[in-house]
């Protein structure tokens, strides 16, 4: 006999009608991280780490999300089996050029004080020039989840660097993304020309590195793109005066500087815009960005040594190939992904970019812009995570090994607020990490 229709929908209203979970994955496409995880891979991950580096020269480390405290753990347990066994060197990070290049000072001699002249992690100049240039992004007061934050970072590349020296080597990261926090390139820029001849034109120059007061945002960029035109203009004489390498220093600098106010005021201004075109100028800046960060990565890697395998530290979105068979955003108010950086090394190179993602369930993260600096995260229903999460305890899964039809075939819904995505994951990335649980960064966890 038929059901009535209308007994459908009042049951329905009575008691919900949820769509069937979809099962967990098959044990065959999962392997369990183990009890030693995070100090150790188990020999089935780690053979499986060796393998993809074997045959690809560029391995992506993806995370779900910049601010819990397990990222840390999660990127070093896989970067020891790089560093230690497969000889990786050079990682690039989605992170603005100028503090990256601070983080890479501190690399190379072990001086805290460059980790702590990091704009991104509270750092507010030393003198009235450089704080006032880094005043127009302060967030104001720190409270101790900023510092917590900021400190589990600074722990993450002490660790980094300590496991350098245990293989007698130097590790090398570069920014490929805009400075989250402008203002730091001003005294690079300086810092490059140092050593410059004082002859009249680096008399005239040295003024025009710091910007005028009472200025706009537009302004600046404007000057920043005309002092750089400049620069290219008396090329000549400037390298005469100051070597082309400390030109080149500069010239990078406030190329970054203008990059990043650009896309600083840019996304601000379309995250305030209420009306309907709001959300796509958001989506168009995001797509200039990836552009950029492609960019500026293809030129740093043009520049390592032949044969360097490369590890990229991002966001799971912006280290996804195949990106476009994605949407970003929460249903009904999301839109189609742009081409990502992963998508576009991908089509430079077929064949040459692993994907491993870490995506997590229940816990706390580190929110920059709430009033508490945390926030509780729940695994959404009918999520892709509320599928791995059936899978007991912490696991990789690999996608090779995941049968057609299930849900990494799905459009599934992905990630947490301010990074949330949804679609069809088999083909962007070749791993998942999955952690049940993550936290904010805290003191102790560092």
């Amino acid at each position: 006999m038929r059901t009535p229709l209308l007994w459908v929908v009042m049951t329905c209203a009575l008691t919900g009608c949820a769509t069937p979970a979809a099962p967990a994955l098959p044990s065959t496409s999962v392997i369990e991280l183990g009890p030693a995880w995070p100090e150790a891979l188990p020999e089935a991950v780690a053979a499986e780490v060796d393998r993809a580096a074997k045959q690809h020269p560029v391995l992506a480390l993806g995370e779900g999300d910049h601010f819990v405290a397990e990222k840390y753990e999660y990127r070093l347990a896989f970067l020891r089996r790089l560093i230690q066994r497969n000889g990786v060197r050079h990682i690039a990070l989605e992170m603005g050029a100028s503090d990256a290049a601070r983080i890479d000072r501190y690399l190379k001699t072990g001086d805290e004080r460059w980790l702590h002249r990091v704009v991104l992690y509270g750092y507010a100049g030393e003198d009235d020039d450089e704080r006032r240039e880094l005043a127009p992004i302060a967030r104001g007061d720190r409270r101790p989840p900023d510092d917590a934050w900021a400190e589990a970072e600074r722990s993450f590349f002490r660790r980094l660097r300590a496991l350098g020296q245990e293989q007698g080597t130097r590790i090398h990261v570069f920014g490929f993304d805009f400075d989250a926090a402008p203002g730091g390139g001003y005294a690079d820029a300086r810092r490059a020309l140092e050593s410059c001849a004082d002859t009249p034109s680096v008399q005239a120059l040295r003024p025009r590195l710091t910007p005028p007061r009472n200025t706009s945002p537009s302004a600046e960029v404007t000057r920043l793109e005309k002092l750089i035109v400049s620069l290219d203009t008396e090329r000549t004489s400037l390298d005469a005066d100051c070597g082309a390498a400390q030109v080149d220093a500069a010239r990078a600098a406030l190329d970054q500087l203008a990059f990043s106010y650009r896309t600083f005021f840019e996304w601000h201004a379309a995250q305030a815009d209420t009306s309907a075109q709001g959300p796509l100028r958001l989506r168009r800046m995001f797509d200039e960005r990836e552009s950029q960060m492609y960019l500026r990565y293809t030129r740093w890697t043009q520049a390592l040594p032949a044969g360097a395998r490369v590890v990229l530290l991002g966001h799971d979105m912006h280290v996804a190939r195949d990106s476009e068979v994605l949407r970003y955003g929460r249903a009904p108010h999301d839109l189609p992904m742009w081409r990502s950086l992963g998508t576009r090394i991908e089509e430079a190179r077929p064949g040459g970019l692993w994907v491993c993602w870490l995506l997590y369930g229940d816990g706390t993260r580190y929110t920059p812009t709430s009033p508490t600096g945390h926030s509780v995260v729940s695994l959404r229903p009918d999520s892709l995570e509320a599928t791995l999460a059936r899978t007991p305890g912490r696991h990789l899964v690999l996608m090779e090994r995941v049968p057609a039809g299930t849900v990494v075939d799905q459009a599934s819904a992905f990630g947490t607020e301010t990074s949330e995505g949804s679609g069809p994951v088999r083909t962007v990335t070749d791993a998942i990490v999955f952690l049940p649980e993550a936290h904010a960064p805290t003191p102790s966890t560092h």
